[in-house]
């Protein structure tokens, strides 16, 4: 897919959407991390308010400096209580190392009376705010944490805004800035330079005939909170073109290969469910690898974006492994021909099985070879056979039987269901052009049809296939010009071009290999008659053939 000619609206669809997931997943519990070398003045601080009724939790606690450095670095609270007057490191030198690791956060010092100047200067260098110990109240402290909540949230939203931005102009492959590198490389060591990058695609059904497809779903896609212990942080969810979400995931802990996978599948079917329950449709996700640079995310974009395309030859809600899709596709357009010729082959002598079986053959091939141009070109070859058979045979045309059938598309969401729906079309389709044969022509006019269908390739004559039927070569004349309103040799001549344009088409033949195999010994007798029928000589039309096709390809 072409990132460069994306508009506006691939960046403005569901923005709060966007907003409500990412804030969710930061905001939900705020970590608090205690530093303070008496023991007890840590246990006062942790009873002095129930914490994760206001939003938060002490993830760590320690009476050493040093140590809170480590832990500050393992779990990245995003606010810190630390006493100013400690052995070995005070709060103000704490302060400053946590402060330089330019990881975002907000410290409040713990003082006393006699450090108050202490403290001011400690909030020239960054620190949030202090309070003084002896004083510290429960109303005070829930104050102060109301008021750090609501500064997260305001910087939340600005660096979402700018995050996402950025994010999508990576995916268009827009070269970032110096400034724009810096923010990634500070973003990245925020969250420990290990990323994944998921991308949901809606299970839409495949393009089998265009003017059934309906217009795109435009529900919005709503995270209220993840229901279980993920070691995930979102970055953000991205909503794109063609229904589908990009979702930017920080890993925050190592894992082994197994923990990994066993976490990256709990949170994909998490969001296929609640992509389901919310939009009513299914949604198909591949995973990226495992990588360290947010500067590769169009990258990572245009192999995952190649790997969802594929989502019909799976199942519906399938989450599609990235090393199962081919990178490089043979190219299979003459072995589709080939399938459809004989499949018209058949068609023209009402052998529905057989053009089910060619069908069941053809997508086979096609699937296990995950050849998503070939499959989409077999489906619009099939439509125009199937269109032009109900055509010859007067049969309603493929659009309008279609209009009528408004739950068709429901069949197409992969190929294994569109080559059976192709098959029950088929086989209706033949069905219905034996009862019309039935009710307009006799039954020795329907075998001579079927007799030239079969045999055009031999010398026919209009005495052999009436002693075929018992009858005079007089009686089958008069017979088949009455019910048909041309004469045998007529029909003959008919069948026997048609063939010979579809071999003209597959370009595989030559003129005079062609005229031997639809019935004619001598070439350039085969030449004026399909000029006489089409118009133009088979050469000439071949090659206009030829002209279209690489027009059309």
């Amino acid at each position: 897919m072409a990132m460069g000619n994306r508009s506006s609206a691939w960046q403005n669809t569901g923005e709060n959407i966007t907003l409500l997931w990412e804030v969710v997943f930061i905001m939900n519990v705020i970590k608090v991390m205690i530093l303070d070398d008496e023991v007890l003045a840590i246990r006062h601080l942790n009873h002095l308010i129930p914490w994760g009724e206001h939003g938060f939790e002490v993830v760590a606690e320690t009476t050493y400096p040093q140590q809170a450095l480590e832990l500050f670095r393992k779990y990245r609270p995003q606010v810190i209580f630390a006493d100013i007057r400690m052995p070995g490191m005070d709060g103000l030198e704490f302060s400053k190392s946590v402060l330089q690791t330019d990881i975002p956060v907000h410290i409040v010092l713990l003082t006393s009376y006699k450090e108050f100047d202490y403290a001011k200067e400690a909030v020239k260098i960054g620190v949030f705010d202090y309070l003084l110990k002896h004083e510290l109240n429960p109303d005070e402290l829930i104050a102060v944490l109301q008021r750090i909540r609501r500064e997260l949230e305001d910087l939340e939203q600005k660096e979402i805004l700018i995050r996402r931005q950025l994010f999508y102009d990576l995916l268009k492959g827009t070269e970032p800035t110096h400034e724009q590198t810096r923010l990634l490389k500070n973003e990245g060591k925020r969250h420990g330079n290990q990323f994944v990058f998921l991308l949901m695609g809606s299970n839409v059904p495949i393009p089998v005939i265009p003017f059934m497809l309906k217009e795109p779903r435009t529900e919005p896609f709503l995270i209220n909170e993840i229901p279980f212990e993920t070691g995930f942080h979102c970055l953000s969810v991205l909503p794109l073109e063609q229904q589908q979400w990009g979702v930017i995931l920080a890993v925050l802990k190592p894992y082994s290969y197994l923990q990994a996978h066993n976490e990256t599948m709990a949170m994909v079917r998490f969001l296929q469910q609640t992509y389901k329950v919310q939009r009513g449709e299914t949604a198909s996700v591949t995973i990226s690898p495992l990588f360290h640079e947010l500067t590769d995310l169009h990258r990572i974009y245009v192999g995952c974006e190649r790997i969802v395309r594929h989502s019909p030859f799976f199942d519906k809600e399938s989450i599609i492994e990235p090393d199962i899709v081919p990178e490089k596709a043979a190219e299979l357009r003459a072995e589709i021909r080939q399938y459809v010729s004989r499949a018209a082959a058949q068609l023209d002598l009402h052998q529905a099985e057989q053009v089910c079986l060619m069908i069941t053959e053809a997508f086979a091939d096609i699937i296990k070879r995950l050849h998503l141009e070939a499959a989409l070109l077999l489906c619009r070859e099939l439509a125009v056979l199937l269109d032009s058979f109900r055509v010859k045979r007067g049969i309603k045309r493929l659009e309008e039987q279609l209009k009528e059938e408004v739950e068709a598309t429901g069949n197409w969401f992969t190929f294994v269901q569109v080559a059976q729906w192709f098959q029950q079309m088929f086989s209706e389709a033949v069905r219905e052009a034996e009862e019309i044969l039935n009710k307009r022509y006799s039954w020795k006019v329907r075998q001579t049809m079927n007799q030239i269908r079969e045999k055009y390739q031999e010398a026919l004559t209009v005495e052999s296939l009436a002693e075929e039927l018992g009858i005079s070569g007089d009686r089958l004349r008069h017979l088949f010009k009455q019910e048909t309103g041309m004469t045998v040799l007529d029909y003959l001549i008919q069948i026997r071009m048609e063939h010979a344009k579809k071999m003209l088409r597959d370009k595989r033949l030559k003129v005079y290999e062609i005229a031997e195999k639809v019935g004619y010994k001598n070439s350039q007798y085969f030449s004026q008659v399909f000029r006489k029928m089409v118009g133009v000589n088979p050469l000439v039309y071949a090659e206009g053939k030829r002209v279209a096709d690489e027009m059309e390809n």
